[in-house]
């Protein structure tokens, strides 16, 4: 099994594809089938995670967009199969003796570009946030991209005044670069060999 020894993030097993394992979190690809279970079967979605579904997800800013997901998703599937380049579920795995627990998402907001860059993007509910499992999973999600050929760097955009986003990049080795692509966001850039902000 593949190991990031300075972030001890357990690579994907050969027969769970794309499946990313940290210290406290198993991260789960999703698929067009689980993200229409996540707008109306939360039973379902439990079953095919293996984990509790809180009663409050999603989270709020992901519910007007769980449809445009999912055929989005279906339409890629169609294409190009299921690949690593999607959003993932977070389940918390931190205490052995409990269940395991949905406690939030975020993944990639598309494939490399041409130029090798992945950009990334995540949310927690509310219940489960400042616990360093947004940061955990982002350093997971970065070094799970730099495994792959055709990624040269990790990207995530921020605004200034969200002071958690920036938080969490910052705890997990990004580093701001310039300007976002959106307007009034700042990009920031993974960069590994940075001691982390704790």
């Amino acid at each position: 099994m593949a190991r990031c020894k300075r972030h001890n993030v357990r690579m994907p097993e050969p027969y769970l594809p794309n499946t990313i394992r940290t210290a406290r979190l198993e991260l789960i690809p999703a698929t067009a089938a689980l993200i229409r279970h996540e707008i109306d079967d939360h039973t379902a979605l439990g079953a095919a995670l293996n984990a509790v579904i809180p009663a409050a997800w999603p989270p709020e800013e992901l519910r007007e967009v769980l449809a445009f997901f999912a055929n989005r998703l279906a339409e890629q599937e169609q294409q190009i199969g299921i690949g690593p380049w999607v959003v993932y579920y977070w389940i918390s795995t931190a205490e052995p003796e409990a269940p395991r627990l949905l406690i939030g998402s975020g993944g990639f907001m598309g494939p490399p570009t041409p130029d090798g860059t992945v950009e990334i993007g995540y949310g927690t509910l509310l219940t489960y946030r400042r616990k360093g499992y947004a940061a955990e999973a982002a350093r997971g999600l970065a070094e799970f991209a730099r495994s792959h050929p055709d990624v040269s760097q990790v990207v995530a955009d921020a605004l200034p005044a969200n002071a958690p986003s920036v938080g969490v990049l910052a705890r997990s080795n990004f580093v701001e670069t310039g300007d976002g692509a959106e307007e009034g966001t700042r990009r920031f850039t993974y960069t590994p060999y940075l001691p982390s902000v704790s």
